[in-house]
């Protein structure tokens, strides 16, 4: 959607981020695929970087796994971040020995080349979190995704995934801490954020703004957390924020507050280009990096994500505006769809089945924008990259009886009610919302490669993929009543730079 590596047997995962004098780093985990298509566990750190945040040059592998079987981090590694103290670059890096994670930092002095500091990793984990793998409910011990932050007394803090070593293992799920002043020598102190609420919490990272902190984490369902949220049922990845006005502790979290939801993880806040922005990763046969999004910081503390203007550097040509190419659906040579089609406004009518219209032309890489009234309906919404004769497409559904939007995939059937689910998935995503019961909505929706950001009203609410239908028609439909369409733009994207994807 944004970056992804053009070699197609080397695939992204995790993503970190560091802008050195406007070069933005991207560091990513990644890994080799097998012959047969498999994964082949995760055994290096990759690097691109960007003056805009948009096109990228790849500067390939700079650290690997170990060569030497013997060696601890020999079988795979992941995750880390990455920090400039005392005039030179630490990153840190986990790696498993004897079903225990344990960790240990690597040093650069032009984030190119990069050294162990030690042979041996310098971070384990001991109480109060879980130490011994006998003594965990899957013989296993979590500690990972360090990120290391300077105290404003010159301490180093440590900041990891773990669990803690006594209480119901449900919920035992904390971020860590750990001490130094030296990134050798380690001490263990009490967690920084133990909501009780999580059996594993990953890929932490530390933000600071208007004198509040932020802490950024995730979870998923697919580590058995139970993933409870009133606008969005059907989470399953989640980047959440705790804030606090302390940088020690004290950290406020409600299931509400979540960012980038859908098909994506590993989200975090950066300072970048004068601006704060948010930068997460996709999660799909073929995983990207997401184009990056706007912030806004509420009163309260909350946040809140939007449209990044940066992405209309991207724009190509003037667009379509308005509906003057709209043509109804036909089935059989009859319509069945009525209403009123005019250049700037559009009313589609059906008294009891479901009638749609498309314009004409195949579409991908795109931003749409349109207002859409759908309190007079059952249901009512926009159909992308549709293959209108097999009735497969990208459909994003409102109805305004429950505030509920819905992204999924159509299958041989416009279903009404619900989307027959994401490609590959089994269940549409979905965002609740008091205020989508007024029946009215702005959607925009940014589309670049398999990727889709959707935004309602300005906010964004939903990041999805379908690696399936990457391009066709675009159509908008309703269901059991009348919808009115209105300020209609359709503007094109330069493609992704991944020639793999066509």
């Amino acid at each position: 959607m944004n970056f992804r590596p053009r070699n197609p047997n080397r695939h992204l995962w995790d993503t970190w981020f560091y802008d050195h004098n406007g070069e933005y780093h991207l560091f990513y985990l990644s890994n080799r695929i097998a012959d047969d298509g498999r994964w082949i566990p995760w055994d290096a750190f990759s690097l691109a970087t960007s003056r805009d945040l948009l096109h990228w040059e790849e500067k390939g592998e700079v650290f690997h796994k170990s060569e030497n079987p013997a060696d601890w981090d020999s079988e795979l590694i992941t995750t880390g971040d990455i920090i400039r103290w005392r005039g030179r670059w630490y990153m840190t890096y986990r790696a498993t020995q004897d079903r225990v994670e344990k960790n240990n930092i690597i040093v650069s002095d032009d984030l190119l080349n990069w050294q162990r500091i030690s042979p041996s990793p310098v971070l384990v984990t001991s109480e109060p979190y879980e130490h011994d793998p006998e003594q965990t409910i899957n013989n296993y011990v979590e500690m990972r995704d360090v990120t290391i932050t300077e105290l404003p007394d010159g301490t180093l803090e440590g900041v990891f995934t773990a669990r803690l070593n006594s209480g119901p293992h449900t919920g035992r799920g904390v971020l860590a801490r750990a001490f130094s002043s030296d990134m050798i020598n380690w001490r263990m102190g009490e967690p920084l954020f133990a909501p009780g609420r999580f059996n594993v919490i990953e890929v932490p990272s530390r933000f600071r703004h208007g004198g509040r902190h932020y802490l950024l984490f995730c979870v998923n369902s697919h580590l058995e957390s139970a993933l409870e949220n009133r606008n969005y049922p059907s989470m399953t990845w989640c980047t959440g924020y705790a804030v606090s006005d302390r940088c020690d502790g004290g950290f406020d979290y409600v299931p509400e507050q979540v960012l980038g939801i859908g098909d994506a993880y590993v989200g975090r806040l950066v300072n970048a280009g004068g601006e704060t922005l948010f930068f997460q990763h996709l999660c799909g046969r073929r995983p990207a990096f997401a184009l990056p999004k706007s912030v806004s910081f509420g009163a309260d503390g909350t946040i809140r994500l939007g449209y990044w203007r940066g992405v209309d550097s991207l724009i190509r040509g003037e667009g379509i505006r308005g509906f003057s190419t709209l043509q109804f659906f036909e089935d059989g040579g009859k319509t069945v769809c009525g209403g009123n089609i005019a250049p700037e406004t559009c009313t589609l009518e059906n008294a009891a089945g479901f009638g749609d219209a498309y314009l004409p032309g195949a579409f991908s890489d795109f931003v749409l924008d349109v207002d859409i009234q759908f309190d007079r309906c059952v249901s009512a919404g926009v159909l992308l990259n549709a293959d209108v004769p097999s009735r497969g497409a990208i459909m994003a559904t409102f109805r305004s009886d429950r505030g509920a939007f819905q992204v999924g995939r159509s299958r041989k059937v416009y279903n009404h009610l619900a989307p027959n689910g994401p490609a590959s998935k089994g269940a549409p995503h979905e965002y609740l919302s008091d205020a989508l019961k007024r029946g009215t909505v702005h959607l925009k929706v940014v589309s670049r490669s398999e990727g889709f950001d959707w935004y309602l009203d300005g906010i964004h609410v939903l990041t999805t993929i379908d690696e399936d239908l990457l391009s066709g028609q675009i159509g908008f439909f309703v269901r059991g009543g009348a919808a009115r369409f209105s300020n209609l733009l359709i503007t094109g994207l330069e493609p992704e730079d991944c020639p793999n994807l066509r």
